[in-house]
């Protein structure tokens, strides 16, 4: 970017997080794997301003089967989050599809975005190798 770099020394928001976004997001994660109660909120910065993610709630499902490409995990959770930028108040939502068990364990394996009633955004995992067995459906 041509743009100058922000900095902030932390004082403004109050976070002494040290994480961004990816890192603050598997540490919720790896949170709700382990069956930690939400909801769950962590700090962290980005281009010099504050945001605040939040694990709002989380449940096991039976069984989740991924659009593109069509695989099915078995005992999987579903986990919504928020996260609200304290510059604008500005808040998005997501929600990530996470194995509890298996090779896939802790690996989001579906994103689904929806930043407004007309526009959805859908992401699987397309494993470079088929899961094992035990993790798709009817075999």
């Amino acid at each position: 970017t041509d743009k100058p770099i922000r900095h902030s020394d932390g004082a403004s928001g109050g976070c002494d997080r040290p994480g961004g976004f990816l890192s603050t997001i598997q540490e919720m994660v790896d949170s709700a794997v382990a069956g930690k109660p939400a909801p769950i909120e962590r700090c962290y910065y980005f281009n010099a301003r504050s945001y605040t993610a939040t694990l709002k709630s989380w449940k096991q499902v039976d069984q989740v089967t991924t659009r593109d490409p069509a695989i099915t995990y078995r005992n999987p959770i579903r986990a919504s989050f928020s996260v609200l930028n304290h510059s604008d108040h500005k808040t998005s939502s997501f929600e990530l599809v996470i194995p509890r068990e298996g090779p896939w364990k802790g690996t989001p394996v579906e994103i689904v975005h929806q930043p407004n009633w007309w526009f959805q955004i859908i992401l699987s995992l397309k494993p470079c190798s088929a899961p094992p067995p035990a993790q798709v459906a009817g075999q």
